[in-house]
């Protein structure tokens, strides 16, 4: 089994075998019984991601399964910053959002003959402005939908947020990236391990 992990940010303060796609990783060897390869292409934004999908060497028949991860929101500031910076934020997160969806339909677009293999990760909320990042985070979900992509939209778990992520870096800890191979998991329909039928999402 071969895995393709594209575009997102590069983690921070997360051993390597606590990452999201580690996990995965380790758990689809486990429940297939068989070895499974992690490839990972350049983090970056949504514009690399598609560079990386456009070059000739990335063959995407070769991949089992495929991870898209969109790139987090450029806005950083938080609830106390002044008015001034939080008003200037807003206006870029708008402007932000119609790039994020010419490039996001761009990827889409050129994965579209693997969907069946496909998850698209939208990015975790961050901090700050968090009702923005929730209805970004749900355009991109409604586009991927649209186009029939599987989609884990990482904004709806913000009841969470205090404990799934690192209180300085705002980035997912340990246990966020639990959270998310789970929730990759819940949304592959894997078969029995006693069952020799090709995997449900090829």
């Amino acid at each position: 089994m071969k895995i393709l992990v594209v575009g997102g940010a590069p983690t921070h303060g997360v051993p390597e075998s606590e990452r999201f796609d580690v996990r995965l990783t380790h758990y689809l060897a486990n429940r297939m019984a068989s070895p499974a390869v992690l490839h990972l292409a350049t983090p970056g934004t949504l514009a690399d991601a598609v560079f990386a999908l456009r070059q000739p060497f990335v063959q995407l028949d070769g991949y089992d399964l495929i991870l898209l991860q969109t790139d987090a929101f450029t806005s950083d500031d938080s609830a106390t910053s002044s008015v001034n910076r939080r008003v200037g934020a807003f206006v870029r997160e708008l402007a932000d959002l119609r790039a994020h969806q010419r490039w996001l339909r761009q990827a889409l677009s050129l994965l579209e003959p693997h969907r069946s293999r496909v998850v698209v990760l939208t990015p975790p909320p961050g901090k700050g402005m968090m009702l923005l990042r929730r209805w970004q985070s749900a355009r991109m979900e409604s586009l991927c939908r649209l186009w029939a992509f599987r989609v884990v939209n990482q904004c709806q778990r913000d009841l969470r947020y205090d404990f799934l992520f690192d209180e300085i870096s705002h980035r997912l800890n340990r246990l966020g990236h639990h959270y998310l191979s789970l929730e990759i998991v819940g949304i592959l329909r894997l078969p029995s391990p006693k069952d020799d039928a090709e995997p449900a999402w090829l």
